[in-house]
């Protein structure tokens, strides 16, 4: 048997012709924070949780969706909000009930958006959503990708042309930190950071701490990470998700 060995001549030319590694891009980072989180188990389960005492119910399964919220009102009446493929119905107290345009409009903006914020980073793939690397921040000594991701108004939601920045560890694709900037109610900012991160189903769900900051705009809101490291944030409140479950589909 012959044994060949390798001069370092060999090996540096083996090594100069191998591949160099893809450029990062905003895709690939997002990419990166959906495998850590498993997301794509979502595209075809039902979860259910409650979000400040409301319950809700989401069902997706490949491009079928139907999201509810079940509530009681201030009158003492039972709600149900059912936003699906088909639009949105309400019924009180198991009647179905007409919605004027601003209720309908600020109903399926409630509900889309707690559910959005919920499955993250798994939506930050929609057809709708335009991403953009903004390159790389040390935030507690630790190196994230920052993308921006905006929206298109076809398929972007009411709320499409908010601003949003999300920090993703350039290391294991963790979504640690989002920064958004919205424009109803006058406008506004909020820095949200991740914690209590459990996997239930395998899937990586987070609570957030919930921050705003004196001067952020529409063009700044990618500072709040400078902002919040020099203690310049104030928690204004906590999005935490409880009694979560996740119910896999089967094909």
């Amino acid at each position: 048997m012959r044994i060949t060995f390798l001069t370092p001549l060999v090996l540096v030319i083996t090594a100069a012709c191998s591949p160099p590694d893809p450029p990062v891009t905003a895709q690939t980072a997002v990419d990166q924070a959906i495998a850590w989180q498993n997301g794509e188990v979502l595209n075809q389960a039902e979860v259910t949780f409650d979000f400040r005492e409301r319950q809700f119910r989401v069902y997706r399964n490949k491009g079928i969706f139907e999201y509810e919220r079940i509530y009681v009102d201030s009158t003492g009446a039972n709600l149900r909000e059912v936003l699906s493929n088909d639009g949105l119905f309400r019924e009180v107290d198991g009647e179905r009930v007409e919605l004027d345009s601003a209720s309908y409009a600020s109903t399926e903006t409630a509900v889309n958006s707690v559910v959005y914020f919920a499955l993250l980073p798994l939506p930050l793939n929609d057809a709708a959503a335009q991403k953009r690397l903004l390159g790389e921040s040390q935030v507690n000594g630790r190196a994230y990708r920052k993308v921006e991701v905006t929206f298109v108004p076809e398929g972007g939601g009411r709320d499409h042309d908010d601003r949003f920045i999300y920090w993703i560890d350039s290391e294991t694709g963790a979504l640690d930190y989002l920064a958004y900037y919205f424009h109803v109610d006058e406008g506004g900012a909020r820095f949200r950071e991740a914690y209590n991160v459990r996997e239930i189903e395998g899937v990586r769900i987070a609570d957030y701490h919930n921050y705003s900051a004196e001067g952020i705009t529409f063009e700044t809101v990618e500072q709040f990470d400078s902002l919040h490291a020099a203690g310049l944030t104030k928690l204004v409140s906590e999005i935490d998700l409880e009694n979560v479950a996740i119910r896999r589909l089967l094909d």
